[in-house]
């Protein structure tokens, strides 16, 4: 996702989804086999297999929206939820940005806004089942 310096915004960033080893199969199970590409077998990694995103998710990239929640997602353990704070937010989000430091000034006002006004939680999850229902329960209680 981006985030519009001026208004906030999220703006979804569709892109093709590196998928590992188990991954593949769970999702190959759940999509239409057009949106697999092919199967890199027995890389350094693993197996890999990319997901590549909905067509209307790609036509509708400019449609954004004011965020309400900021996930951080772990998969292995859980179920299990935390809030997390300003400070940890933001140093997450600048490790993960790739242009924070090229746009400055900008991009710092523009993320403490969003970590001011965004909360986070950290959630764990055991299996796709777990996590939607942790998603739905997180979203009801903002809702």
């Amino acid at each position: 996702a981006l985030l519009d310096l001026d208004s906030g915004a999220i703006l979804p960033f569709p892109r093709l989804v590196s998928l590992k080893n188990k991954a593949i199969e769970v999702i190959a199970g759940e999509v239409p086999a057009a949106r697999m590409g092919p199967l890199l077998g027995a890389t350094a990694k693993g197996d890999i297999r990319h997901l590549v995103p909905r067509a209307d998710a790609v036509a509708r990239m400019g449609e954004g929206g004011m965020p309400a929640l900021l996930l951080f997602p772990r998969f292995g353990s859980g179920p299990a939820e935390r809030p997390v704070g300003q400070g940890e937010v933001f140093m997450r989000l600048t490790q993960a940005s790739t242009n924070y430091v090229a746009l400055g000034e900008p991009a710092f006002a523009a993320l403490t806004r969003f970590v001011a006004q965004v909360p986070a939680r950290a959630i764990d999850f055991p299996s796709g089942e777990a996590a939607i229902a942790l998603v739905d329960r997180l979203w009801s209680e903002i809702g």
